[in-house]
């Protein structure tokens, strides 16, 4: 296994889920990429710049600094909770999803499954399976985590992260996180048997050299090796459907926690999910599919949406509460294209999401002509701001319905 050291990259950016799923850039390069969705975020008519969500055509950056020089997120990350929480309505998406045959998983954590042609032969597995996963180890205990995103070339990047807070010293009252920002490549697939892969990794990259460490905005970095991917030899991968009983103890004693039936409270009799372990040091991750998670939450989202266009025909309504049902709706699915950007961001590849990013600047101001227009138009004056909402919620809802198209 090749391993080498990258140049740094602006590290004031690296301050991002500290506690949290955090996420990689799915390119070629060692960059990563702003999690500024293209879509209308603003709050309370306020406008918030959102043609420049995605500076320099939408392409990836090399550090996740928002357009007010916040640090974010990066570019991929999905809150599997999905909770929305407004002045005017207030819901957390439930954390378990169904599969077509109704059957529950666990946390939302439901891959594809091992796919039979009509023969009855298992499709052959390849890295393309992988790229709207994303892979995922931790304790459960403290809020350290390695995260992995695929690609169908083999290629990955990933983050590891652990902080101590109350390790401090001279120039570091803020603490210490202990950091790691990698990509790499895996070789080529072996069959095991119908659900077993393995694979060995080829190489891997690290944007700051393991061992070193620096002082930024009063924190100590103390740059490390990958958590998780460590000294491996083989890399193993088990697919959906794999009996838990066949699995080795030391994968399970990692994903324990992902394989308990919410709706029984027992044990899950075959893996929900594509599982990867690191088998020489016994390292195992689970997988979250971002594609599925999403159109699990679209389901949901639309029939909140169906109570508030119910709601908004109530004659009775006082103006005030027209007004705050509508905003209410206009979030919810600007809410929803926020989550989807981030899965496409995922899904797409690089060439493909800057095209897209490009026509999505397009829309944005497009909407805004229909919602300005709308309010100037309005019937009646006193709900012109609500009329503007109403239309905004319909134009957005029909582009989440066109983007949702492209990871079916």
């Amino acid at each position: 296994m090749k391993m080498k050291v990258v140049k740094r990259l602006c590290m004031a950016c690296l301050m991002f889920m500290l506690g949290g799923l955090c996420a990689c850039a799915k390119a070629d390069s060692v960059n990563t990429e702003s999690t500024n969705v293209i879509n209308d975020a603003e709050n309370n008519n306020q406008d918030n710049d959102e043609n420049d969500a995605e500076a320099n055509g939408g392409a990836r950056k090399e550090n996740d600094i928002n357009e007010d020089g916040d640090k974010s997120e990066a570019a991929g990350s999905i809150d599997i909770t999905n909770t929305v929480t407004d002045g005017n309505y207030d819901y957390e998406q439930a954390e378990t999803g169904e599969d077509a045959d109704g059957k529950k998983s666990a946390a939302g954590i439901n891959a594809d499954s091992a796919e039979n042609d009509a023969d009855g032969t298992a499709e052959e597995f390849s890295y393309a399976k992988l790229k709207t996963l994303k892979f995922s180890f931790l304790s459960g205990a403290g809020g350290w985590s390695t995260d992995l995103d695929i690609s169908e070339d083999g290629s990955f990047a990933g983050l590891y992260h652990d902080s101590d807070m109350g390790s401090t010293g001279n120039g570091y009252p803020n603490g210490t996180i202990y950091w790691c920002n990698f990509t790499g490549k895996f070789g080529e697939l072996e069959k095991v048997d119908d659900l077993t892969y393995k694979t060995q990794i080829e190489d891997i990259q690290y944007i700051n050299e393991p061992g070193t460490s620096e002082i930024l905005d009063g924190t100590l970095y103390e740059y490390t090796e990958v958590y998780g991917l460590e000294d491996a030899k083989d890399i193993i991968f088990y697919l959906p459907g794999t009996k838990i009983k066949d699995l080795p103890e030391g994968y399970l004693s990692w994903v324990q926690m992902t394989l308990n039936d919410l709706s029984s409270g027992e044990q899950m009799d075959e893996l929900p999910y594509v599982g990867l372990y690191n088998e020489n040091k016994e390292e195992g991750f689970y997988s979250v599919n971002y594609a599925e998670k999403y159109l699990e939450d679209l389901a949901y989202t639309a029939d909140v949406a169906k109570g508030y266009n119910i709601t908004l025909e109530n004659e009775n309504l006082t103006k005030d509460e027209y007004e705050q049902n509508a905003k209410a709706l206009y979030d919810l699915w600007d809410y929803s294209l926020n989550q989807l950007w981030s899965v496409l961001k995922i899904v797409l590849p690089y060439d493909e999401m800057n095209k897209l990013t490009e026509e999505q600047r397009k829309w944005i101001a497009d909407k805004q002509k229909v919602m300005d227009k709308a309010e100037s138009d309005s019937p009646d004056s006193s709900k012109a701001a609500a009329y503007s909402y109403i239309k905004g919620a319909e134009y957005t809802q029909e582009r989440v319905y066109e983007l949702v198209e492209i990871i079916k």
